[in-house]
C-alpha cells in the first residue's frame, strides 16, 4: 500500500485561475476525431512521456484513454488544442449533438461555441454569442431530453446567457448545413446556473409544433408564459414545473394536478386538461427537481426524499402510471451514511448520484468499502438490484447507455495511479459494467485533474 501521505490531484476546473495565453484568437473548430469513443471529456495527462495541459480526451469500451485531434483549416491536429491550457465545457444535446466550448482561455473559448455530431464530429458553429449553458451532469446528467427541449421539426431549446443583450434567455437552436441558428423566445429570470440550490431544472417545456411554456422575467421577478409558434404570447397561471412529454405535448404540476397545456386557436386561450390527480408532490419542489425521462419505456419520474431518507420515486408521465410513490429505505439502496452525507442531509437526493439510461434508474450507495449501483428496471415492474465493486477513491461516475458507465478513479495500492518515487497520485478512467460491476483493465492514462462534471455519452444504441 503506497503512503496515505501522497496528494491527489482534484481540484475542480472552476477553480483554476491560471489561464495560459489568450492574445492569439483560437483557429475555428471544423471537427473532432471520435472514431472508436464511447465517452467524451476534458482533463489533463500525467501518463510520464505523454503529458499534456488539459485537452480533450475520448474513452473507447475497453477503456482506452486517447487524446482528441482538432481539425482546423490549419491541420488536422491543431496544437492550439493540447499544446496550451485548454478552456473547455461540454452539454449533452441529444443522441445526436453535444455542445462544446473550446479555447486556451476563459473568454476565447466562446469563439468555438458550436453542436458537435456525435456520429462524423463535424461542428456547427452558433451564430450568436450565447454561453453559460445548463447543464453539468453534477446536478443532472439524465437523459437531454429536458434540459435541450426538441420540437417536432428538429429544434432545441435551452437557457442561456445572450451576452449581446447581457441577459439570461429561452434560446431556441436550428441546426443547418453549415451552421446552428439561434433565436431568442423571450427572456429568464437571473439565477446561479450549476449551483447547490434553485437550479431551474423544469422552467420550460415546447410541444411537437413548437409552442413554449415557460416561467419568463418580470422585473425581479418571474411569470408564466405561453408562446406559440406563431409568435403570440400568453399569460398563464403559475406551475410548479413544466415538461414535454414523450408524446409532444406539454405537461405541468399545479396544485396537487398533473395537468397537459395545449394552445386552443379558436378562443386563442391556453387549454389546461387534467391527466391526473397526484397530491403526493403537494410540497415539492418539483421546479428544482431532477427529472428522469426513461426512453425505452417512455416514462419520467420524479423523485424526494423521506423523513428517514427514504428515496421516494414519482412517476409523472407513462402508461400504467404507478398510483403511489416507491419508497426505498436506506438499508434498500445501500445510503446508510445518508444523515451524515453533507449532500443528502442537505439537499435530499435531489443533487445527488441518480441518474438513469435507456430503461433504468440508478441510485449511488456504498456498502463498507465497495460502491453500489442500485439499479430500478422500469421494464421488469420496478425490480431493485444491486451491483457492486471496489475503487479506493470514486472521483465521479457518468452513467452512458447499454449499462456501461465511466468512473474516474484511484486506488493507493496501484503502481499505475501512484508511481515509485512520485510524491503525487493520479486518477484512472474506467468503463464500469452497470450489470456486474467490473471495471475495464486498468490504462496506462492517467489524469492529474479533469472535467469530471461534463462528460459526454457519445454512442447511442437505439
Amino acid at each position: 500500500m503506497k503512503k496515505a501521505s501522497k496528494i491527489l490531484c482534484l481540484l475542480a476546473v472552476s477553480a483554476f485561475v491560471t489561464a495560459c495565453n489568450s492574445d492569439p484568437k483560437p483557429p475555428v473548430v471544423i471537427s473532432l476525431d471520435l472514431s472508436n469513443a464511447i465517452a467524451l471529456f476534458n482533463g489533463n495527462c500525467t501518463t510520464e512521456g505523454r503529458e499534456t495541459s488539459f485537452a480533450l480526451y475520448k474513452v473507447d469500451e475497453k477503456g482506452v484513454t486517447s487524446r482528441v485531434s482538432v481539425k482546423t483549416k490549419k491541420s488536422d491536429d491543431d496544437p492550439y488544442f493540447y499544446e496550451d491550457f485548454l478552456f473547455a465545457d461540454l452539454k449533452e444535446v441529444s443522441d445526436e449533438y453535444f455542445l462544446a466550448e473550446l479555447g486556451c482561455s476563459p473568454s476565447n473559448r466562446y469563439i468555438n461555441n458550436c453542436f458537435v455530431n456525435k456520429k462524423t464530429g463535424q461542428a456547427y458553429k452558433l451564430d450568436g454569442d450565447y454561453v453559460n449553458f445548463a447543464y453539468d451532469y453534477w446536478l443532472d446528467s439524465t437523459n437531454p431530453m429536458r434540459d435541450f427541449a426538441k420540437d417536432g421539426n428538429g429544434s432545441y431549446y435551452t437557457r442561456a446567457y445572450d451576452r449581446k443583450i447581457q441577459s439570461y434567455v429561452l434560446a431556441k437552436f436550428t441546426v443547418t448545413d453549415k451552421k446552428v441558428k439561434v433565436e431568442n423566445i423571450g427572456t429568464l429570470p437571473e439565477v446561479r446556473l450549476n449551483s447547490d440550490t434553485n437550479c431551474p431544472f423544469n422552467e420550460f417545456a415546447v410541444d411537437k409544433d413548437g409552442n413554449v411554456a415557460y416561467r419568463g422575467a418580470l422585473g425581479t421577478g418571474s411569470s408564466w408564459r405561453y408562446v406559440t409558434t406563431d409568435k403570440k404570447e400568453l399569460p398563464i397561471d403559475s406551475r410548479m414545473a413544466v415538461w414535454t412529454g414523450y408524446d409532444g405535448e406539454i405537461y405541468a404540476y399545479r396544485a396537487g394536478n398533473i395537468e397537459k397545456l395545449s394552445y386552443n386557436k379558436d378562443t386563442n386561450q391556453v387549454d389546461a386538461t387534467l391527466v391526473r390527480s397526484y397530491p403526493q408532490l403537494q410540497d415539492a419542489n418539483l421546479l428544482s427537481m431532477k427529472i428522469l425521462y426513461i426512453d425505452k419505456t417512455q416514462q419520467i419520474y420524479g423523485y424526494t426524499t423521506g423523513p428517514k431518507y427514504e428515496f421516494i420515486l414519482h412517476q409523472l408521465y407513462g402508461d400504467n402510471a404507478l398510483e403511489e410513490p416507491l419508497v426505498f429505505t436506506v438499508d434498500d439502496i445501500s445510503r446508510l451514511d445518508a444523515s451524515s452525507n453533507p449532500v443528502i442531509s442537505k439537499d435530499g437526493y435531489a443533487h445527488s448520484s441518480v441518474d438513469c439510461d435507456e430503461d433504468c434508474i440508478y441510485i449511488g450507495g456504498k456498502d463498507g468499502n465497495n460502491f453500489v449501483i442500485n439499479k430500478i428496471d422500469t421494464t421488469k415492474n420496478m425490480e431493485l438490484s444491486q451491483a457492486k465493486y471496489y475503487v479506493e477513491y470514486n472521483d465521479g461516475t457518468r452513467y452512458l447507455n447499454n449499462k456501461k458507465g465511466v468512473v474516474f478513479y484511484w486506488n493507493s495500492d496501484s503502481e499505475i495511479n501512484c508511481p515509485p518515487g512520485k510524491s503525487t497520485a493520479s486518477m484512472s478512467v474506467g468503463i464500469l459494467d452497470l450489470n456486474t460491476g467490473e471495471i475495464t483493465k486498468q490504462d496506462s492514462f492517467v489524469t492529474g485533474n479533469s472535467d469530471r462534471s461534463s462528460v459526454i455519452n457519445l454512442k447511442s444504441y437505439k
